[in-house]
């Protein structure tokens, strides 16, 4: 069933292969008016698939925090092996912890210490706030950079990260730090989203086309999802969006490193790999057209994202 629902995925998506030809073509008369036609085009092409992602839990942050889902997160961490108990009696890290959701759901399976860190004042003080609704012994919020941690040196036994590394630009400097506060023999629990897998360009609110950059530049993306966003924002009567919204949406927000680079990143910065999982691939093509691994830049759309279980080795 589940193939069949991606080879219905792929018919729709053969509607649209000329677009990237109709659009070079137009950008020879003019660029303005190629990038004008490619807008439209994006409208045209959403009709061809149903919305994936609700708007109105992304306008206020209650809804936010009651619409986050950090169960994705511990499922992933089955698959790497890890049970829930994993952390029981460690001290944790959560990088990039932003309202603090997993900081406590770590803290509630037995962490001794849960400290959550993000580069977002309002998001930490809306962690605090959270806390004092909900008090928890043993949690902690801070706001700080992943690339100048403020911990002294294995500090932690385990370090989690959910939804953040594809926001990094500079993943081994982010690795280095990590690796420092985490004592040796403590692992590293973290996903990151490819920009190049099926909605890995977190336009999902208003691009509901799978794989946008194949077919539609970066230019007009933004220009859509933004006169999307503002529409939105007239609809419900609202001056501004939430500032939380502009750090994880959006191609701005995104670096462009490919999963094939990460592995590399990841043993130059002295980690060991216990495991890792895909998620959000294309598994009738990766299972049944196993040739196009021979083509990195293909494979890049098709091998989806990824979850890690890093170990700091011991000595």
């Amino acid at each position: 069933m589940e193939t069949i629902r991606y080879i219905l995925v792929y018919l729709r998506l053969a509607v649209l292969l000329p677009v990237p030809v109709i659009t070079r073509v137009a950008s020879w008369v003019s660029s303005s008016m190629a990038l004008k036609l490619e807008v439209v085009l994006i409208g045209w092409a959403n009709r061809l698939f149903r919305p994936r992602i609700p708007i109105e839990p992304f306008l206020d942050r209650d809804a936010y925090y009651a619409y986050l889902d950090v169960d994705d997160f511990r499922t992933l961490g089955r698959k790497l092996g890890l049970r829930d108990e994993w952390v029981a009696g460690l001290a944790v890290l959560d990088v990039g912890c932003g309202h603090g959701k997993l900081t406590r759901r770590v803290r509630e399976l037995g962490a001794t210490r849960a400290v959550g860190l993000d580069i977002a004042a309002s998001s930490i003080a809306y962690a605090h706030q959270e806390l004092e609704r909900r008090p928890l012994s043993g949690v902690e919020y801070l706001e700080g950079s992943v690339y100048q941690l403020p911990f002294p040196d294995a500090t932690f036994d385990a370090i989690v990260s959910q939804v953040v590394f594809e926001h990094l630009m500079d993943i081994p400097l982010a690795l280095a730090e990590l690796r420092r506060v985490l004592k040796p023999g403590g692992r590293f629990y973290f996903t990151i989203d490819s920009i190049r897998c099926r909605y890995g360009s977190h336009l999902g609110h208003y691009i509901l086309v799978p794989w946008p950059l194949l077919f539609f530049s970066e230019a007009a993306l933004e220009i859509y999802w933004k006169r999307a966003w503002r529409e939105t924002l007239r609809e419900h009567h609202l001056d501004e969006a939430p500032d939380f919204f502009e750090y994880g949406m959006g191609l701005p927000s995104l670096n462009r490193v490919r999963m094939a680079e990460v592995d590399r990143m990841i043993v130059e910065a002295g980690f060991e790999i216990e495991r890792d999982v895909a998620y959000a691939d294309e598994k009738p093509l990766v299972n049944h057209l196993p040739f196009l691994r021979r083509f990195p830049l293909l494979f890049e759309f098709i091998r989806g994202s990824k979850a890690y279980l890093l170990r700091k080795p011991s000595a």
